[in-house]
């Protein structure tokens, strides 16, 4: 297929006519431009336009009603969204992803009842008898033991530190990763629990495209929501001297000060300063006595956005967070141990986990995902995409389409006897490290430069805080983009742009605050 790009007047938005020979959106402004080509049935989704080359509802809301350059940023845009947003080296796409009412609804439930899957996953295997074991022949109290541990606990130790808590106080971050296939229906990539990357960014880049556009910025982010929703439901408020508040930051070294990639912690410390907390600690900052000080103190509540840590003395950080959070009844934002069902592993069953825990259909698919043996990829290895089941950020994740005849080789060695270390007092041990899943090609964003162009592939994670059962979702979803040039996956640490996300009701042309 041949892409054509024309340049045009900046500001000026073409419609290019079929006789051109052309099906679709060109248009160019002062140094960014998009396209949209000829699509076939098997072309990924345009997030813009459709195969017919008109404006996708919800985008021509946005133009009509909001902003008639959406699709053509000025230079002063580009500058304002590009260069340091955030203080810091994260860049955000000129032109954002806006998504229609509905389908964004309709995500929020689908993403709500994974949630809840996962939790009654914990509730069942943690607090109770274990009765999924029955159900599913893969997932024994052993292989959920070897999961566990590689996210760096055990079940026996959850067990423990858990024996006299209920459910309800099974709290955290939930934040899906979903991407839109060619036939325009969401997958859910992987599910991530815990202190997940977004919980700040989601709101201040989103009000800085609204910014852009015109319309009302949000006034609370989602993290202080969430915050302010935890405290509430226990009759708190951020003020109180009985509240402790722990998160890290990355504060500014100097003038001379070499700005990191990314500064998130240093974002959701300055949203708990201005919450007005009376005690807001640092979690690499206390000693090891201070700490025993903080722990002996009878908070009414503990906002942990982070647990505390000890650096490199990995045991002792999280014996201290969990002896803190087992030894007391006090309400925690973050329970510990509940990072676990965030595991890949469990998108190989997730689908029998919605049937059996809530008598569920699936809203969001999954794509097709199993635990990798030493034959699952032997045969048309291209089309698998390999993860290891504890994250890391997605550096451990291989999407074999674009690898190298050399990798996959060494793809097709792994099997589910794959060894790990980690120090939990119980050695070497043995679990199912990797997962491959049927690759699915995202969506675009079609934008570009002078004189060139570029796909800019999407996803989104619908950052929700989860506590007492409920969910708690934002306005809109935390977007990443990244050009269809790199072999890169979504990673802002790894250059991927952050995405504005706007969510329209096209039919009243309104933004959804």
């Amino acid at each position: 297929m041949i892409e054509r790009v024309l340049r045009f007047t900046p500001y000026k938005f073409v419609k290019v006519c079929s006789k051109l020979g052309l099906s679709g959106i060109l248009v160019f402004c002062s140094g960014f431009c998009l396209a949209q080509s000829s699509l076939s049935s098997l072309e990924p989704y345009n997030e813009i336009a459709d195969q017919g080359g008109q404006l996708r509802s919800a985008y021509r809301a946005i133009v009509d009603g909001y902003d008639n350059q959406l699709l053509t940023p000025s230079q002063q845009r580009i500058q304002n969204l590009t260069v340091s947003p955030l203080s810091d080296q994260i860049q955000i796409l000129p032109v954002p992803l806006v998504l229609e009412q509905r389908e964004y609804d309709r995500m929020k439930k689908g993403v709500e009842q994974r949630a809840m899957a996962l939790r009654a996953l914990f509730e069942d295997v943690v607090l109770g008898e274990g009765r999924i074991y029955q159900e599913i022949q893969d997932m024994t109290a052993a292989r959920i033991d070897q999961v566990f541990q590689a996210e760096g606990y055990s079940l026996e130790f959850l067990k423990a530190v858990w024996r006299t808590r209920e459910i309800s106080a099974f709290a955290g971050f939930y934040g899906p990763d979903l991407i839109r296939g060619a036939e325009g229906k969401w997958y859910v990539l992987e599910d991530n629990m815990g202190n997940i990357g977004g919980t700040a960014d989601l709101t201040a880049v989103n009000n800085l495209v609204r910014a852009e556009v015109g319309a009302r910025s949000h006034s609370k982010s989602h993290l202080q929501m969430s915050v302010e929703a935890f405290l509430e439901s226990h009759g708190l408020t951020a003020d109180d001297p009985g509240v402790l508040a722990i998160t890290y930051r990355d504060a500014p070294k100097g003038p001379d000060w070499n700005r990191p990639k990314d500064i998130e912690d240093e974002r959701r410390y300055q949203i708990l300063k201005e919450m007005g907390f009376k005690n807001l600690v640092i979690a690499d900052g206390p000693s090891k006595e201070e700490w025993a000080g903080h722990m002996q103190k009878r908070w009414k509540a503990v906002v942990n956005i982070a647990h505390p840590d000890f650096g490199d003395d990995y045991r002792l950080s999280r014996q201290y967070s969990h002896d803190f959070f087992g030894g007391s009844s006090t309400p925690f934002f973050r329970s510990p141990g509940a990072s676990v069902v965030g595991s890949k592993y469990f998108s190989v069953h997730i689908n029998k986990l919605i049937a059996f825990y809530l008598g569920q259909r699936p809203i969001l698919k999954t794509p097709e995902t199993k635990v990798v043996t030493a034959q699952s990829l032997r045969r048309n290895p291209r089309a698998w995409v390999v993860k290891g089941i504890n994250g890391q950020q997605g550096s451990s994740v291989k999407v074999l389409q674009r690898a190298t005849a050399d990798e996959i080789e060494y793809m097709q060695t792994l099997s589910e006897d794959w060894q790990a270390y980690y120090e939990l007092g119980r050695g070497q041990i043995n679990f199912p490290k990797w997962v491959q899943q049927r690759y699915v090609e995202p969506s675009y964003i079609p934008a570009g430069v002078p004189d060139s162009w570029e796909r800019f592939s999407v996803d989104v994670r619908p950052i929700s805080y989860m506590h007492q059962g409920q969910v708690l979702a934002p306005t809109a979803p935390w977007g990443r983009a990244v050009s269809k040039t790199s072999a890169e996956l979504n990673n802002v640490s790894r250059g991927a742009f952050e995405l504005g996300v706007m969510v329209v009701n096209s039919c009243s042309g309104q933004l959804i605050d």
